[in-house]
């Protein structure tokens, strides 16, 4: 579109589903136009959230604060354990190189700023992994704009990264945002949006998600909203999980990043997809 050119012009490319957002913010009058102001306004918000969606960056950034320490920065070597706690697949060779790209003086060390732009660039890495897999798919809609059918999504999720990828979780996603991909192609753009909401979700099923939530409920004594990493044990087996002492500690100091001792329910959740993958 004449927009999205333009928003390339300035050295801008977010997915469309960001931009969405942004004119919505903007857009008071609902007339689905945007005045000069209002563009500028967009800008300011792309800006300020470095291209990414109010609920990405929010994550992104309470993930480099919790990690940060005296400094505001956090070591070049953690941005692989981090890129798996948001739930992004890359391997290792292509974070070592984005991380070497961005970190310009060598200091070993990220601010926020550079750690966004790591984001930024894995984002970019997954778009041409993806363009790669649509050209594969070679489905052209009525307009010239490649289309994604149900039966497109897992190979298309191999080639992003995700060795076990979950259809069945994707596609529930995508019902979620009323894109019934069984009836009905999704646009590539869309694609992106239900992959977001995907990985909000740690990638699991609906039945996933209610019995995780349940027992999360059940651990909760005191309803504050956690529960402590010593009932965290029970809770997997309720779950119908036997795992080792020594692998559950492991996986527990990879969800609780702040060193707590206790965990919310979209904790566990992330300790769940995690345990998925160990299992796997």
């Amino acid at each position: 579109t004449e927009l999205t050119a333009l928003f390339q012009s300035f050295g801008l490319d977010p997915p469309r589903y960001v931009l969405d957002e942004a004119f919505a913010e903007v857009d008071v009058d609902q007339d689905g136009a945007i005045d000069v102001d209002e563009f500028q306004e967009v800008m300011e918000i792309l800006h300020v959230q470095d291209g990414f969606t109010k609920q990405e960056y929010k994550s992104f950034m309470d993930v480099f604060r919790s990690l940060v320490r005296d400094e505001d920065e956090i070591e070049c070597e953690k941005m692989a354990g981090v890129l798996d706690y948001l739930n992004f697949a890359l391997d290792a060779k292509s974070i070592e190189r984005i991380v070497r790209e961005v970190d310009i003086d060598q200091s070993g060390k990220l601010n926020s700023r550079e750690y966004l732009m790591c984001l930024r660039k894995v984002q970019q890495k997954e778009v041409q992994s993806m363009q790669a897999a649509v050209a594969l798919v070679q489905m052209e809609g009525p307009s010239d704009v490649p289309f994604i059918r149900a039966s497109d999504v897992e190979g298309i999720l191999v080639r992003l990264g995700y060795t076990v990828p979950q259809v069945g979780a994707y596609l529930e996603a995508a019902l979620e945002l009323g894109y019934d991909l069984s009836r009905q192609p999704v646009e590539v753009d869309d694609f992106w949006r239900v992959l977001a909401a995907w990985r909000r979700r740690e990638r699991l099923t609906n039945e996933d998600l209610v019995e995780i939530d349940k027992v999360f409920l059940r651990y909760d004594k005191t309803g504050t909203g956690f529960i402590s990493t010593l009932d965290v044990g029970k809770a997997l087996r309720c779950l119908g999980w036997k795992v080792l002492f020594e692998v559950q500690q492991g996986l527990i100091r990879r969800v609780d990043v702040e060193e707590s001792r206790k965990l919310a329910c979209w904790q566990l959740r992330k300790l769940v997809r995690l345990l998925q993958a160990w299992e796997i």
